[in-house]
């Protein structure tokens, strides 16, 4: 972060809005409808060879992160 970050208008007023208005409750979440990457491993794989992946490439699962990009309006106002 630079000290010119705090001058400009457009990202300092998104950064307050953001921490008034924006919870990750507002984004969509269906547990019931979870589908573990084990029972599709196989037919994962097919697909990805078939449309021309790489013999080397693996398909694993990958740790959870954080995103930084930004939300639409409808999501942070949930």
């Amino acid at each position: 972060m630079s000290l010119l970050d705090g001058l400009e208008l457009e990202e300092r007023v998104g950064g307050l809005w953001h921490r008034l208005v924006g919870d990750k409750a507002s984004w969509p979440h269906f547990p019931e409808a979870e589908v573990r990457l084990e029972s599709l491993r196989g037919q994962l794989a097919v697909f990805f060879r078939g449309l021309g992946g790489d013999r080397g490439v693996s398909i694993a699962t990958a740790a959870a992160r954080s995103s930084s990009h930004r939300l639409s309006l409808r999501q942070l106002v949930g």
